[in-house]
């Protein structure tokens, strides 16, 4: 009686197994959420060993011309 009384847009779980399958659900958006997240960080941090580990930091560039450091203090030039 009380599932005919509600309106449509209100679920009402009434047995163990619907519950279980909505937490079950929901886990598994929140799963694919986490390895999105991780994917991204780990691509975040690549990309940044990349830009300031991987290619010498030339300060010289802060102070010269674009014409003599064209890729800019973090990458390399072509006077090296």
């Amino acid at each position: 009686m009380l599932r005919n009384s509600l309106p449509p847009s209100v679920v009402v779980i009434t047995d163990r197994t619907s519950f279980l399958a909505a937490i079950n659900s929901h886990l598994i958006v929140l799963e694919f959420c986490f390895v999105y997240l991780l994917i991204t960080l780990i691509l975040h941090v690549f990309f940044l060993y990349l830009m300031f580990i991987s290619s010498p930091f030339d300060v010289h560039c802060w102070t010269r011309s674009p014409m003599q450091c064209p890729f800019g203090p973090l990458g390399y030039t072509i006077n090296k």
